[in-house]
């Protein structure tokens, strides 16, 4: 077992030093814009968190903790769940094996604003093929989704459905997920709306790369632009109803270096592609962007 240990800076923060913690934490008090509060791993340490984090308050951030599912802690839930919180960042973190979603932002009623999710690894979660997802934004206002390695979840790498508006899905590397790449989408007369996929690597999933799924309301404004769509089950795109349009797509072979190494090679079609309007300052690793007019996907070489 590990140990906590609070400091005052910067805004509030709380340390977790090495150590597996399988506590479920409720982070229920707010920061504040000049003062945010964060959870965050002790600088060269290793904290596994094996319980559950659930965020409810504002301007929170969890950065560089490992969040491991699938033990006698947590068999039922998401490993980091959002409810109703506002002005979230998930940064940098490792998200694996979770029996539900990696990351679930929720709820009914009560939505979430301002969540970014960055460069973190989100791997091997779910155990149900049509429930559970790498990311699986359901409620929500507002969002980035940006830098993140999305691979081999149980259903889709990243979901946005029923009730998610204004995301932008940028210069991720979501590969062999079991179901679909990205699906934007709605349930019952939910729709979501106004968001972006963009600068994207979605290839070798199960099914199709990028998708919509409309039940009674069907979305507006959604874009697919500029992403490298390649060697998915089913297809690259499937927009059944519409509520989505696909521009400048690169369907060719990402070239990725192989064996559990996703960086992309020497001749990928996807370096140098970026769209920079929507690009980052840095890739997964901290690695400075662009180099040249920078690369589709969560590194940049």
């Amino acid at each position: 077992m590990g140990k906590a240990v609070r400091t005052a800076f910067p805004g509030e923060a709380v340390y977790v030093r090495s150590g597996t913690y399988p506590e479920w934490v409720n982070a229920t008090r707010s920061g504040t814009a000049r003062n945010p509060i964060s959870l965050r791993a002790y600088p060269g340490e290793r904290a596994v968190m094996t319980g559950r984090l659930k965020i409810e308050d504002a301007f929170f951030c969890v950065t560089g903790l490992q969040f491991e599912g699938r033990t006698s802690a947590n068999t039922t839930d998401p490993l980091i769940y959002v409810a109703g919180a506002q002005h979230v960042e998930i940064l940098r973190n490792k998200i694996l094996n979770a029996a539900r979603s990696g990351i679930y932002v929720g709820d009914e009623g009560d939505l979430s604003e301002d969540v970014s999710i960055i460069s973190n690894e989100i791997r091997g979660n779910g155990t149900r093929d049509r429930f559970d997802h790498g990311i699986y934004l359901g409620h929500l206002r507002e969002g980035l989704i940006a830098n993140n390695l999305v691979i081999d979840n149980r259903a889709i790498g990243v979901k946005v459905e029923p009730e998610a508006n204004d995301i932008v899905v940028t210069q991720n590397t979501v590969v062999d997920n079991r179901k679909d790449g990205v699906v934007v989408g709605g349930e019952l007369n939910w729709s979501s709306n106004d968001n972006l996929v963009v600068n994207n690597i979605v290839a070798f999933n199960k099914s199709w790369g990028i998708r919509t799924y409309w039940e009674q309301s069907i979305g507006s404004g959604n874009r697919a632009l500029r992403n490298l769509v390649f060697g998915n089950g089913d297809g690259a795109f499937w927009f059944p109803g519409g509520g989505m349009a696909a521009q400048l797509s690169i369907r060719a072979n990402p070239r990725l270096i192989g064996d559990g190494n996703y960086r992309l090679r020497s001749g990928s079609p996807a370096l140098n592609s970026a769209i920079s309007t929507f690009s980052m300052r840095f890739d997964i690793t901290g690695r400075i962007r662009p180099r040249g007019r920078g690369d589709l996907g969560a590194y940049e070489r």
